[in-house]
């Protein structure tokens, strides 16, 4: 039996703050995904975003940060030639982007540039599929990074749709739904019935 080891390094980009005293979807998916990474997969992470980085956190001791620029163009290129050069550096075997929002597709350009592979995971509704396509830059830019990933992550039947909507390929969509830590949340089996019915409280942006 021949066994097959493939080690995986990998950078992860969210454009949203990552940092503990601090949460939206995608950071919080993007440090999930990062603490949870196993002994042979290595992951960077790089995000680009308006909040200034906790000096109380050690966990962005080795992580590159890319300070947002006033300028939208400005921090765009500037964001693509400093994703280039880091990209290339370090060698990464695929780049992993969280959300995929119209400013992540520098990253992919840097990414398609340096002939590495492209996973986008997309974390909530999409609204541009209820719109007509071309309705603003903004739309058409996130439909364009999306159909030009090599694979996209889908954590719903929903957005799977939603993306198929969009024309993105239905063999680059992946359904793969935010799974449980079972070691840290768990219930006790129960018979349910009419006395005993099952309760749910959900939160939820």
């Amino acid at each position: 039996q021949l066994l097959v080891y493939i080690s995986l390094r990998i950078l992860l980009f969210s454009e949203k703050y990552i940092g503990p005293h601090h949460y939206n979807g995608a950071g919080a998916s993007a440090r999930t995904l990062y603490e949870y990474k196993d002994e042979s997969t290595s992951i960077d992470l790089l995000h680009n975003d308006v909040v200034s980085l906790d000096t109380r956190d050690s966990f962005w001791s080795s992580h590159h940060h890319v300070v947002k620029r006033k300028s939208v163009i400005i921090n765009l290129v500037y964001l693509f030639f400093r994703s280039v050069n880091i990209i290339r550096k370090n060698n990464y075997s695929l780049v992993h982007i969280i959300s995929g929002y119209w400013p992540s597709m520098v990253i992919l350009l840097a990414a398609k540039l340096s002939r590495k592979k492209v996973v986008v995971k997309i974390t909530s509704e999409l609204s541009e599929a209820k719109r007509p396509s071309g309705v603003s830059i903004r739309i058409r830019t996130r439909q364009l990074l999306l159909r030009s990933a090599d694979c996209v992550i889908a954590i719903s039947s929903e957005i799977a749709n939603q993306l198929g909507e969009i024309s993105v390929s239905e063999g680059k969509i992946f359904r793969l739904p935010n799974g449980v830590d079972t070691s840290r949340f768990f219930g006790q089996a129960r018979r349910l019935d009419n006395a005993h019915p099952l309760r749910i409280l959900f939160c939820g942006a």
